[in-house]
């Protein structure tokens, strides 16, 4: 008997949906979990709760409306470290210094050499910016090795910087062709 009144209370919940499923494809979940549950629908309109025996119909309260949230604050962007910074100098100089090269019509060979040659200045504070990245030293590393180890990494850095000039130099001495318009009586691909 009481699976037959589950069946009968399905069906009634599921013929009452009907005309709504008919209009609207989409189930709404959450409608019928609140409907289910007893919960109260959010965005609905209050509605009119049945009397009990002898009472009268109320109305549930209107909900008051919360007031916006205030917007997160943006955090500020993380500062650039002293190895950042010097980095930047160094390749800014060395481009700077290519770029004025290859105007002048220096050799595609050596300006990315003659380019690292003038920013001497900007390179040491590179090594030294290493070195400091590097400290507090490890246990038993001495300072020596530290130098070692910053001049290694900055070397290697020296070699991307003359790729990259040579390579900007190489680009600015020979455009890549343009292609050519095709002809107006020439037939089409």
């Amino acid at each position: 008997m009481t699976f037959r009144n589950l069946t009968v209370g399905l069906w009634g919940i599921i013929l009452a949906w009907a005309p709504a499923l008919a209009q609207d494809p989409q189930v709404d979940l959450e409608s019928v979990d609140a409907l289910l549950g007893g919960d109260e629908v959010a965005g609905e309109e209050p509605t009119a709760v049945a009397p009990a025996e002898g009472g009268t119909i109320a109305a549930p309260p209107p909900a008051e409306e919360a007031p916006p949230a205030p917007e997160p604050e943006p955090t500020p962007a993380p500062e650039p470290s002293d190895l950042d910074r010097a980095y930047a100098a160094y390749s800014g100089c060395t481009s700077s210094a290519g770029a004025s090269l290859t105007e002048q019509g220096e050799a595609l060979e050596v300006v990315g050499v003659r380019a690292l040659a003038a920013c001497g200045e900007e390179r040491a504070a590179y090594v030294n910016a290493f070195y400091f990245a590097q400290l507090p030293a490890p246990e038993g590393v001495e300072e020596r090795e530290l130098r070692l180890r910053a001049e290694r990494l900055v070397s290697q850095t020296d070699t991307f910087l003359i790729a990259t000039v040579t390579e900007a130099a190489t680009a600015a001495r020979n455009p890549a062709p343009a292609e050519p318009a095709p002809e107006a009586g020439a037939p089409s691909e």
